[in-house]
């Protein structure tokens, strides 16, 4: 037992020494995410505690909508943006990096338009045969302007992750969260709760974060004014990848920038689904009160997710520039390593910081406890690993992964469907813990069996 407590602890020195400025990286890139953390939990307290329960779950579902539309307009495009405009930034490729934010762009506004038109259509159906609240109606239609307004503001973002400058990036991101805050800080003072005045208060700050920060993207990353080398809007070629060379292709696993972004598509359709049908579910079988619960014990476990986000960030640029086998898999232990040590440190926090909550959020929440710990559980498994997974992009692995996320949406529907009625929103804190260990395990062995054709020279592009 000493002998492997030693053999961690000078494993973890060995990371820490020799990854120092990826370690900088992450923590830079977690600063914002950590800045939003903490706003969110104070804007979860004040919200709690102002709209109540009931309250609390219908603002809960109106955002559940908005959040599914802006995922959807994601649908891949932006890791794939991100991957192929840090590898041409990496080359000092700056129009190629430009070209890709302006396909990113269009393609997430056309998308958000649409989908918000559907929305809006559709609301009446979704809020009173569903749901059967039809307040929620005009709720959901003022809710789907905070899509257009994310697509505007992650421009920043995307710019500042390509480049690899997280100190700026962590203050666009921190500082569009403090824009929010302020807005329910307002209606806690006047003391002016209701549902439908902090959606509006949400859109107003909303618009404000992204017309502060939008300012600081060169104009080229929305707009080109040399169209020449862009197809007319009515053509194919427009709506696809720009084919950059000579970074649009992979050295080892010859996967086409295009042909990515379809895999990242499907992955992030069914992943979305896998990240929104408990709340959807627990609309149908469950009272708006235990949506409310499950909404506080999200909050406890948003912070782990925050940290994967970070190590994502950090990672995916870094990942995306190499294409050497053996920068490769040094890449990959180096990513297996850090993981385990962030996982174990998580489990941590799941199991303690969730306690708080009652303390925090009142005594009406204490029922989120154990739907908080479970959840951080699963986020854990989650951080163990998804960064492993990343760098299995570089290893032809995106074709796979779609598949793998297929089966974690069966997973998660199978649970909540059986368990919902007998144990309430606890089906799916339990449903998203089997989701994350089930993919988890099965990207692992993925990574672990395709390295393998990295010796030798085995696996070459195809």
């Amino acid at each position: 037992m000493i002998d492997a407590i030693q053999r961690l602890i000078s494993a973890a020195k060995e990371f820490l020494f020799s990854s120092r400025k990826a370690i900088a990286d992450v923590l830079m890139s977690l600063a914002p995410h950590a800045g939003r953390s903490a706003v969110g939990l104070i804007t979860s307290i004040l919200l709690a505690r102002g709209l109540g329960p009931k309250g609390l779950g219908q603002f809960a579902l109106v955002l559940s909508v908005s959040d599914a539309v802006s995922s959807l307009t994601e649908l891949g495009i932006g890791q794939t943006a991100l991957r192929y405009s840090s590898r041409s930034a990496s080359k000092g490729e700056a129009e190629g990096q430009f070209a890709i934010m302006r396909w990113a762009f269009r393609v997430r506004i056309a998308l958000v338009i649409l989908l918000s038109l559907v929305i809006v259509i559709g609301a009446p159906l979704l809020a009173n045969r569903i749901w059967n609240d039809p307040s929620l109606t005009p709720l959901l239609r003022i809710g789907m302007i905070l899509p257009l307004l994310g697509v505007l503001a992650y421009v920043p973002v995307l710019y500042f992750q390509s480049l690899k400058r997280f100190g700026m990036n962590a203050v666009v991101l921190t500082g569009q969260s403090l824009l929010s805050l302020i807005g329910i800080i307002l209606i806690a003072l006047f003391n002016a709760w209701s549902v439908s005045l902090v959606v509006l208060v949400s859109v107003l700050s909303a618009a404000a974060g992204a017309v502060v920060f939008l300012w600081l993207v060169p104009g080229r990353a929305l707009y080109a004014r040399d169209q020449r080398n862009e197809r007319a809007w009515t053509s194919i070629q427009y709506w696809k990848v720009p084919q950059i060379q000579p970074m649009m292709q992979d050295s080892i696993d010859g996967t086409s920038a295009n042909r990515f972004a379809l895999y990242m598509l499907l992955s992030k359709i069914i992943v979305l689904l896998s990240f929104r049908v408990d709340i959807w579910l627990m609309g149908v079988y469950l009272d708006q009160s235990q949506i409310g619960l499950y909404n506080v014990a999200s909050r406890f476990a948003l912070p782990l997710y925050f940290v994967l986000i970070a190590v994502n960030n950090a990672l995916l640029p870094r990942s995306a520039a190499v294409t050497a086998p053996q920068a490769l898999k040094a890449m990959l232990r180096k990513t297996f390593r850090a993981s385990g040590l962030i996982a174990a440190a998580a489990i941590v926090y799941a199991l303690v910081v969730p306690l708080l909550t009652p303390w925090v959020f009142g005594p009406s929440y204490a029922a989120s406890v154990p739907l908080a710990q479970v959840l951080s559980l699963g986020h854990c498994a989650a951080i163990a690993a998804t960064p492993v997974g990343l760098v299995g992009y570089n290893l032809g692995l995106a074709r796979e992964y779609w598949m793998i996320n297929l089966l974690q949406l069966v997973v998660v529907i199978s649970i909540l469907l059986v368990f919902l009625p007998v144990i309430g929103p606890m089906a799916g804190a339990v449903g998203f813990l089997s989701s994350a260990v089930v993919g988890g395990s099965l990207v692992s062995f993925l990574v672990w069996r395709k390295s393998k054709l990295l010796d030798g020279g085995r696996l070459t592009a195809s």
